[in-house]
């Protein structure tokens, strides 16, 4: 649900809700991020180099950021020819991301996995990525969502892609102490108390307001 819907953040609607008028609070620093590299890549970016949460820092996994219009350069190919050789692979995810996803455009900017580790290939597959960001299905949904997006604004990242099974942990947002637990390798089945309880069939339905990376 979009913090910018105006049926929602209208005092004179009989829907408003006054928790979701509220902007978050963040210092100048994720700001900044936010501005450069847009809502994902910029909270990622943010964590990934900030020295006040290592916690934070040492599970994200490393990716090279293209600013706004920034190319993807041969300087950089190589720097991603050594992040994949850590991780102990040849593909990459790329994702883009732009500031309206941070409010009401969550999900829906374009990611291709599984890119080969070959230049040619990522130039043409980033090259995709934008022109799929520009694309009248995404310019009418930012309507619909009433959020503020601009497809020339979008970056885009670049990170090993991790074949190991990944568990995502979704925090409720209203209720205290209960999470949902999704994954597309059907790792929550392995847990007999998650099957018993139906989160695992229930988490791909519930929208992501809270991920451990």
């Amino acid at each position: 649900m979009s913090t910018s819907l105006p049926h929602l953040t209208n005092p004179a609607s009989p829907y408003y809700n006054p928790l979701l008028s509220q902007k978050p609070n963040m210092n100048k620093d994720l700001e900044n991020s936010i501005n450069q590299f847009g809502g994902k890549n910029g909270i990622l970016n943010y964590f990934k180099n900030s020295d006040a949460h290592p916690e934070v820092s040492s599970t994200i996994l490393p990716s090279i950021i293209l600013s706004i219009r920034e190319e993807f350069t041969q300087a950089m190919f190589e720097k991603l020819k050594i992040l994949c050789s850590k991780e102990c692979t040849r593909q990459v995810t790329i994702r883009s991301s732009e500031k309206s996803d941070l409010d009401g455009m969550v999900d829906v900017f374009p990611t291709s996995q599984n890119v080969e580790l070959n230049f040619k290939t990522i130039k043409d597959t980033i090259k995709e990525i934008r022109k799929r960001c520009e694309s009248d299905n995404l310019k009418t949904f930012a309507e619909k969502e009433g959020a503020n997006f601009d497809p020339q604004n979008a970056s885009i990242s670049l990170a090993p892609q991790m074949h190991q099974d990944i568990l995502t942990v979704t925090q409720h947002p209203n209720q205290k102490d209960v999470y949902y637990f999704d994954t597309d390798y059907n790792i929550a089945m392995s847990f007999p108390k998650l099957k018993q309880n139906g989160y695992a069939e229930e988490a791909p339905y519930f929208r992501k307001v809270m991920e451990i990376i």
